[in-house]
């Protein structure tokens, strides 16, 4: 226990961020909301991320543009990098005994750290397509341990070997599940990836070519009358 604010001591500041915490963890409504909340979070980034992807796409013609690197290099390594960096956090917290000092700003350093590292790596390297299954797969490998050294430090995990709390293994369970998911998307996204790489390129027919040679004469003669 850190702090405790009481009624009798509460300041107007604490009474608004008592409000603010209490909207922001859902501490009204129970678990549905919370586990609502949580979605729609997921979908808020989701739409972010998709939607900057998708705009860049539109404009691969223009892909090699300063505007357009430094969307692409930060969509995919805010995106990617995050979970990264969680996954990063995760096992630090599990290899760190809870007693060691500075815990929690060792823990804020590196999670910063990674992910401004993976920010400026995204911006640097050539094939940004290729680091969202890559950073998938790596925050799924460096969770996957995660619940096995929690056991180091306290029994009462899915791997513990003393009584178990329920609040621990179901923290344990999630983030196994994480991983999981993450290393199976990851999977699905470089055979996609792969896939559309190799795919043949189809040249368009004579019946194609002669069509979008008249529209472009077609252009042309409007454009001159």
């Amino acid at each position: 226990m850190l702090h405790v604010d009481s009624p009798a001591t509460e300041s107007a500041s604490g009474a608004t961020w008592r409000w603010v915490r209490g909207l922001h963890y859902a501490y009204f409504g129970g678990f549905p909301l919370r586990l609502l909340f949580f979605v729609l979070a997921l979908a808020t980034a989701a739409t972010i991320l998709t939607g900057n992807w998708v705009w860049l796409s539109r404009r691969e013609a223009r892909r090699e543009s300063p505007g357009n690197i430094v969307l692409s290099g930060l969509t995919v390594g805010v995106g990617a990098g995050t979970l990264v960096a969680t996954a990063v956090l995760f096992l630090l917290s599990r290899l760190l005994p809870f007693g060691v000092q500075g815990r929690g700003r060792a823990e804020e350093i590196v999670f910063i750290s990674v992910l401004g590292f993976s920010v400026v790596w995204a911006c640097v390297v050539e094939n940004r397509r290729a680091l969202w299954w890559q950073g998938l797969g790596l925050a799924g490998v460096l969770l996957l341990p995660v619940p096995w050294l929690a056991a180091r430090w306290s029994p009462a995990g899915l791997f513990g070997s003393g009584p178990s709390v329920p609040a621990v293994v179901g923290v344990d369970m999630a983030i196994l599940l994480c991983a999981l998911l993450l290393c199976g998307v990851a999977f699905a996204l470089r055979r996609a990836f792969v896939r559309t790489a190799n795919a043949p390129v189809t040249e368009p027919s004579g019946e194609e070519d002669v069509a979008e040679r008249s529209v472009v004469l077609a252009s042309a003669g409007a454009r001159d009358a």
